[in-house]
Formats: C-alpha cells, structure tokens, sequence
C-alpha cells in the first residue's frame, strides 16, 4: 500500500470520526446550527487534525533517521612525540584488600573462632529463655548470652527497640579492633610517599588509649593519608529516630579520627550492600591513588515485635513451620584499602584479595515449593572465579551464610558439585547460618570476614568463595584469595 494512499486513508477516518461526533454532539443539544459552525467543525477541524497528525509523524520520521546516523569524531591532532599505548583496565578483575576483618557472632567473637566453633558442629541455635511467641511457646534463637546491653539501653530512649539496642552492642567490639588497625596502618604510611589528599590528625579517645603511639607518630609526623570513608549498613526497617541514634553512635565510636567521610545506609537485604562496594571499587580504580574504607554492619532479631512480625508472616521458625528462619544477630566489619596501599607485603597476617561481587537474581523464589534448582548460583559462583581468573580445580573452599532450611542447603551443595565435582560438600562448605541462624542484613558481611580469617590462616591455599543465599531471589558470589596467590594457569605458564 502506498504513502499516498496510506494518507487518504487516514484523512478519510479522521474526518468521519469528527463527523459523527459533532453531529451527534448537535442532535443531543437539540439546538439550530449555523453555517460558519458547520464549516468549522466539518470541514476545518478535519483539515487541522490531519495536518497535525501529518506533522508530528513527519518529526518522529527525522528524529529516527538523525539517530540511526553513524557519529563520525574528528581524529586528534598526532603529537609531535609518540607517546606509549597504555593497557585497558579489566574493571572486572578488578580487586581491593582486606586488611582486617572482624565479627561479634553466637559462635565466636573473631573470624577464626566462629569458623572453628560452626566446623566442630558444638554450636546450634536453641530455646531463648526470654522470648515467647504468640501461642506462648519459647522461640528458637541465636542470642549471645553475654552481651553487655545495659550501658548502650541507658544511653539511648525508650523508644529505641531492643534490636537496635543490641545491634550497636554488638557492633562495638568489631568497630574498636579495626578502629585500632586503621590507626596501625595510619602509623605506617610513608611520609615521603604521601598522596595529594585531605589531612587527618589522630587523637586518643578512652576506648582506643592503647593506641597511643600511633596516634602521637601520626600527629608528629604530620602525614597527609587518604580521608577514611566508614560505612555503616543499617536495616531499612529502622525506624528515622532509630537511625539517627546509629549515626550517633558512629560518629561517638570515630572520634578516633577528625574528619573521616562518614555514611550511614538504610538497606532492604545484603545485596544493596555490595552493589555500593562495588561502585566505590570502581571508583577507586578511576581515582589510581591509595585508599581506604571500614565497612561496619549490625542487626538483631532478639526483639518481641521482630518475633511478632515474623510469626504473623510466617518466617518464624516454630515446630509446625520448620522451613521458616531462625532469628539470630551478628556485627561484622572489614577494612578495605585499594591493591596499592603501602607496605601491604610487609602486613602480618597479609592480607586477602577480595574480587568484585558477582549479583545475580534468581527467577523463581527459593522459598516456593518443590525443588527450586541451582543454576543461577552455579553461574554466580563460576563467573567468581572467572573473575579471579581461576579454574574449578583452583576452588578450595565456601563459606555461606546458609542455615538449616533444605531448600539454601541443597542449593548450594548442587552448585559446589556442579561446578566443582572433585571436593566433598560436607569438607568444602562452612554454612555459617547453620550455627548462628539468621543473621539479618548482618549477613551480608559474615561469610567474607570468616573467609577472610580461613585465608589469612592459610587454611585456604586456593580460591574461597563466599556465597550469599539467605535472602528469596538474589544470589551473591565472592572470591577471596591469598595476598600471593595466582591461578594454576598462570603457574602452569611458568
């Protein structure tokens, strides 16, 4: 069919269409019509709403035929000297350090402890002497029985729950020993090699005072480091004044320092928290200057409300409802510095190479019925080690926060088997979940700073994968490596 008659045609059913409906329009009103009226409306209108219509075509016409033309950039100017070609960054292997990690969890107060505690198989949640639910039964925990409550409870409101309360608890010990190595590694910088960036003098706070040295050589040396960035991860649950109280607490907890950027996001599960990791990877490599940043995560279901909530959706673990989750409560944090941190060889444990995230979403919710397959956790866990470039058989290890539920357990043991078929699933996998329940938002840190204490022990001398799969849907895979290691194929090469 032709344009012309394409355009009849069009012509034609816009004038019938504003012909039937002024004459229609004229018969309810029941009204005598004059003679420019019906000129108007019969004859100019059409006319008008065709040549409109013709217009606009004709615009979006030009619009698609200028875009689909090539982009042709002019050629710079050759330099009066050739200067050399400088490598593409591969942004996807790209990797960060771990200096530190540390934890406060039912099953240990550091890495190595919680991972000797959950690989005995002594540790299990069990009945919480304080919480009931709705029927009056006692509830399944992961509660640490010794956490110092009553200081921080005095300190803030009434109406800051019990979960904050012990979240913040939880996550003093954790912030303190890293506060500590921060002060180490500000205690080692070079002078003579310092980077063009913001200033940072170090003061002794009461909770740091065996820092001192660290903090007098900092201040006599006048060293000039890269501005700390400290992130805390709170759950988006948390209520605004909640937060608030949070930001407070780190701001108190960082006086440490006198000018690090700090920042406080409200987070809905763990993957949220690494695809902000990821970005400030990203823009480090950007930067190509020495940086750092302490990561911090806190989060508590020991909470009669947090109960509540949970048994009236159904993710309270009870006797009739055996695949829901336990409550549990964690505190994690890592200190991350970019690969060309000063002395990193010289650090003693050295640290972990820690390689991007790699974030996929499953299609069906891990928590439907029937077998939900591990295909999209086997690729998350094969593009890891991809990006590390390794192979299968560089795999030593994996530490996930999977717990008693069938349906992460299985999950996670098909992908080890598929991707992996030489290692034994019940030597290979620490489920971290297992032994300390559901850690919360909390979660999205434990399995890399276990992993990272199994690497700096050299329990792990190839790849450790830390895997996520708590939450429905998303799926997260990490690879941790020795500070020295390499591929077996780069080996094999040499």
């Amino acid at each position: 069919m032709s344009k012309l008659l394409k355009a009849g045609l069009l012509c034609l059913a816009i004038g019938a269409l504003v012909w039937l409906v002024s004459l229609w329009q004229w018969q309810m009103a029941g009204r005598d019509v004059s003679g420019p009226e019906i000129v108007g409306q019969l004859f100019v209108l059409p006319v008008v709403l065709a040549a409109a219509l013709w217009v606009a075509v004709w615009g979006v016409a030009r619009l698609r035929v200028n875009a689909a033309r090539p982009v042709v950039l002019k050629a710079p100017p050759a330099a009066a000297t050739a200067t050399p070609a400088v490598a593409p960054v591969d942004e996807r292997r790209l990797n960060v350090a771990v200096v530190q990690a540390a934890v406060r969890l039912f099953a240990g107060d550091t890495p190595e402890q919680a991972l000797s505690q959950v690989r005995s198989g002594e540790v299990r949640p069990g009945l919480d002497p304080e919480l009931q639910d709705v029927d009056g039964a006692p509830v399944f925990t992961a509660r640490l029985p010794d956490l110092d409550v009553d200081g921080l409870r005095q300190a803030l409101p009434p109406e800051v729950g019990d979960r904050v309360v012990r979240a913040l608890s939880l996550l003093q010990a954790p912030a303190d020993q890293l506060l500590e190595r921060v002060l180490m590694l500000a205690d080692d910088w070079p002078v003579d090699e310092a980077p063009a960036a913001a200033s940072m003098d170090l003061v002794r706070p009461a909770h740091l005072s065996g820092m001192a040295s660290a903090a007098t050589t900092g201040a006599r040396h006048g060293q000039s480091l890269p501005r700390l960035t400290v992130r805390l991860a709170l759950p988006s649950s948390w209520t605004e004044a909640e937060r608030e109280h949070a930001s407070a607490w780190l701001r108190m907890r960082c006086e440490v320092l006198a000018s690090p950027a700090l920042h406080v996001h409200a987070l809905d599960h763990a993957d949220g928290l690494w695809a902000l990791l990821d970005q400030q990877t990203l823009q480090w490599s950007r930067d190509g200057l020495p940086q750092w940043c302490l990561v911090l995560v806190a989060d508590s279901a020991i909470d009669e409300r947090e109960i509540e909530r949970r048994q009236s959706v159904g993710e309270l673990f009870t006797g009739a409802h055996q695949t829901a989750r336990i409550p549990g409560e964690a505190a994690a944090g890592l200190l991350l510095t970019t690969a060309d941190w000063p002395g990193l060889d010289e650090q003693i444990p050295p640290p972990a190479r820690l390689y991007r995230p790699v974030r996929l979403r499953r299609d069906k919710s891990a928590d439907a019925a029937g077998r939900v397959g591990a295909s999209v956790l086997q690729d998350a866990m094969g593009q890891a080690l991809r990006v590390c470039s390794a192979l299968p058989d560089d795999l030593a290890h994996v530490v996930t926060d999977a717990d008693h539920r069938a349906s992460r357990t299985a999950e996670v043991f098909e992908s080890l088997q598929g991707l992996a078929p030489q290692l034994d699933p019940m030597l290979s996998v620490t489920r971290i979940g297992e032994a300390c329940a559901d850690q919360g938002l909390a979660g999205a840190l434990v399995p890399i700073a276990v992993a990272t204490g199994m690497v700096q022990q050299g329990d792990a001398p190839g790849v450790t994968l830390a895997v996520l799969v708590q939450a429905s849907h998303e799926r997260v895979a990490l690879a941790l490596t020795p500070w020295t290691w390499a591929p077996s194929s780069a080996q094999a090469k040499t």
